[in-house]
Parts: structure tokens; C-alpha cells; sequence
């Protein structure tokens, strides 16, 4: 029996279906991971954006604009003469010692400085450690066993969870970053 032509078609359409297949799998695979690749670079981003532009705890979210007029323009206001480090202070309690006022270790019956008090005065911890930035939650009764851990050991910023302060790790003072 001769095969014919509608039998040579079904071969043919047979190979185009599976050079097709082939070519559609390739295409999904490369777009996976341009979709990998672009979910990373979103992260690492997000993590530069976020140590750059915000400060959070367990009760107080700020965003604020950089320095970079490049990145965020030019401050309309005069938002810089008033917090000249660009973030709200975190509260503190004042208490009296031999030297003066000072910051002390233990926030318990003590009175709290408010926040014109605490822009004006530049006062030392009273305590060992030292700490950059004042953390909200390192006054925070049912959160300031959690503090040491989930601030940053190489910037000291504050992050609200051990996973993100690895995460800035990683992304922000590794030397293979994805840009």
C-alpha cells in the first residue's frame, strides 16, 4: 500500500507539533527566569529603597525622602532644619545622675522627655551598650527582649523581624548583588 498524502501530512504536522512544544517549553523556561530575575532585582530594591527611606516598630511607621534629589527630589519644606537626621526621634526618658541628665538603661518610673525636649538635647546613654539611633521598640515593655536581634549588626537599623534584618544583610553589604 502506498502511503499517500494525507499520511505524509500527519507526520509532518506531528514534528511541527513537537518542534513547537519544544520551542514553547524553552520560551516558558527563559521566562521563568526572567521572572526569577526581575522578582530579585524587585527585592534587592526594595531592601536598598527601605534602609535609605524608612524606619519601623512595632507601633510607628516613617517614610521619609533621602538626600538624592536624583532619587527624591528636593525637600519643599524645611523638614530638614527640624529633624536634621530625617526621621523622628524615638522617645526617651530623662532621669537625673551625678553628671546631669542622661538616658537610662531602664525606662521604669521614669519621666519621658517630649519630642522638643528630646530634638534639643543630645543626651548619653547612661547604660553599657551603645546604640546609634534611639529604637521605639527598645522602650517597649513586650518587645525590648527582641530588640538586639532584630537590629542590623553592620548599619544598627531596626528592622521588625530577624528575616529582614538578614535579608538587608545579604542584599545591602554582600558583594554579589543582582542590580
Amino acid at each position: 500500500m502506498d502511503p499517500g498524502p494525507s499520511a505524509l501530512n500527519n507526520n509532518t504536522t506531528t514534528t511541527t507539533t513537537t518542534t513547537t512544544t519544544t520551542t514553547t517549553t524553552t520560551t516558558t523556561t527563559t521566562a521563568a527566569a526572567a521572572a526569577t530575575t526581575t522578582i530579585t532585582k524587585y527585592v534587592n530594591l526594595h531592601v536598598f529603597y527601605s534602609s535609605n527611606h524608612v524606619r519601623q516598630s512595632q507601633y510607628f511607621l516613617q517614610i521619609v525622602k533621602c538626600c538624592d534629589p536624583l532619587c527624591c527630589g528636593e525637600f519643599r519644606s524645611n523638614w530638614m532644619s527640624v529633624f536634621p537626621t530625617r526621621f523622628i526621634p524615638g522617645s526617651a526618658p530623662i532621669a537625673k545622675s551625678d553628671k546631669g541628665p542622661v538616658i537610662p538603661e531602664t525606662p521604669a518610673g521614669q519621666d519621658y522627655m517630649s519630642l522638643m525636649q528630646r530634638l534639643v538635647l543630645t543626651l548619653p546613654n547612661s547604660g553599657q551598650r551603645k546604640i546609634r539611633d534611639m529604637q521605639y521598640n527598645r522602650l517597649c515593655p513586650n518587645v525590648s527582649n527582641k530588640v538586639e536581634a532584630s537590629t542590623c549588626p553592620k548599619c544598627a537599623l531596626h528592622f521588625l523581624s530577624v528575616a529582614s534584618v538578614r535579608r538587608q544583610i545579604r542584599t545591602v553589604f554582600t558583594r554579589k548583588q543582582v542590580r
